[in-house]
């Protein structure tokens, strides 16, 4: 509290604003007490103020010391309006970023006709003990799992969680023989070549366009700018409807022809 007075002229614009809310706030109470204090030049806070700023600052709003108790309001004003700034409760007209909660949300009217319309859209029952419940069965599951790896010494639990190093699994030989003929079918290639044979079968360029692409500055930068491009420029490729078969030893090339 001792520190405020550098922030005092801020405070001497925020009481100028005009704040509103839908009911009495205890912050917009402050705002008019300080605003009048300025206005008058005090420097104490009146020993008839009363003001609900939360309990933490109770003591110090009721501190014999009445310029002592001014700083407290100045620092309780300032946490609790960026309080009300935060969840709606406190707002201005013409802000951008601190508005009402029929601003920022929908309307309750609104709501009150097509929320169920929202709710199929997300597939979420109407009443939130039907969703809760679920979830608060999975959370006990997985409590109790907890509970039952700690006694196992599986998870050791300080400070921090622990588990048990998970051991190394055995390589399933059907899954090495499946790598490996996938390998020998596709072979290396450069992921920029294997992006552009994959336009030319999808031709996702041409749904961008609008249109055959008539040069390779015509392709959407992902197709063909990547961190591991090529060292050369990326050239035209095979015919759309050209297949590997035709020419062997080469993936299946873009629309666009050599130049």
């Amino acid at each position: 509290m001792e520190g405020v007075r550098p922030v005092r002229s801020l405070l001497t614009a925020l009481v100028q604003l005009p704040w509103q809310s839908r009911e009495a706030h205890p912050a917009l109470e402050a705002l008019k007490w300080l605003r009048d204090l300025y206005a008058h030049e005090q420097r104490s806070l009146p020993a008839d103020v009363r003001l609900a700023l939360g309990s933490v600052w109770r003591t110090a709003l009721a501190d014999t010391d009445r310029e002592r108790a001014f700083r407290a309001l100045e620092v309780a004003t300032l946490l609790n309006l960026r309080r009300a700034l935060r969840n709606g409760t406190l707002w201005i007209d013409h802000s951008l970023a601190f508005r009402s909660r029929e601003q920022l949300f929908i309307p309750t009217e609104r709501w009150q006709i097509h929320r169920r319309a929202h709710y199929r859209r997300l597939g979420l029952p109407t009443d939130a003990a039907a969703f809760l419940e679920p979830l608060a069965e999975r959370a006990q599951a997985g409590l109790a799992a907890v509970a039952a790896a700690a006694e196992s010494g599986a998870l050791l639990v300080d400070d921090e969680l622990h588990l048990a190093p998970i051991l190394t699994e055995e390589e399933d030989p059907e899954l090495a023989k499946l790598r490996s003929a996938l390998d020998r079918r596709i072979g290396e290639a450069q992921f920029p070549e294997l992006i552009l044979a994959v336009d030319a079968e999808v031709r996702f360029s041409w749904i961008m366009l609008g249109r055959e692409p008539r040069s390779i500055s015509e392709l959407p930068d992902g197709l063909w700018r990547h961190p591991s491009a090529l060292d050369r420029p990326v050239g035209r490729r095979d015919g759309p409807h050209d297949s590997a078969a035709d020419r062997p030893g080469r993936a299946p090339g873009h629309a666009l022809g050599e130049r």
